[in-house]
């Protein structure tokens, strides 16, 4: 990291450089992009027909038949978890560790979270038996409560 003295306010600290310029873009995407900057409106909740209908097509070609109105694109995972959440229902399980985000959100919509151990070595993945020991678990601590 490079130091120097800033117009005598003291040592300022610089980040590293930037990286050098990668790959060129693709002539096809660089006119894609130059078509769409003039458009101002916004896509439909959801995303609009031509993504729709793209996103299809992509899962078609590798094997998973898709159609445009049970497809459905997001700013990124955040909002689609949360509005798979709330329209599946019941409690959710996620695996132990995970995003700090996960938690609050379905606690947000008034769910039970439980944890399921996952071992760094499955990558993500939970660990069957723990995951099974888990749902037991959930449902006798359930079953008490209904007896009381």
């Amino acid at each position: 990291m490079r130091r120097t003295d800033h117009e005598g306010r003291g040592r300022v600290r610089y980040g590293p450089p930037l990286p050098e310029p990668g790959l060129p873009v693709l002539a096809e995407l660089t006119a894609v992009l130059a078509s769409a900057a003039g458009r101002s409106h916004a896509q439909p909740p959801g995303g609009g027909p031509a993504l729709l209908d793209a996103a299809c097509g992509y899962w078609t070609r590798r094997g998973l038949p898709a159609e445009r109105d049970h497809v459905a694109a997001a700013p990124g995972a955040a909002p689609l978890l949360l509005a798979l959440t709330a329209a599946v229902g019941g409690d959710v399980l996620l695996p132990r560790p995970c995003a700090a985000w996960w938690e609050p959100q379905v606690r947000l919509l008034g769910r039970s979270v439980y944890h399921v151990p996952t071992p760094a070595e499955c990558g993500g993945v939970p660990d069957p038996y723990a995951l099974l020991e888990t749902v037991r678990r959930v449902r006798a601590r359930a079953a008490r409560r209904a007896c009381s």
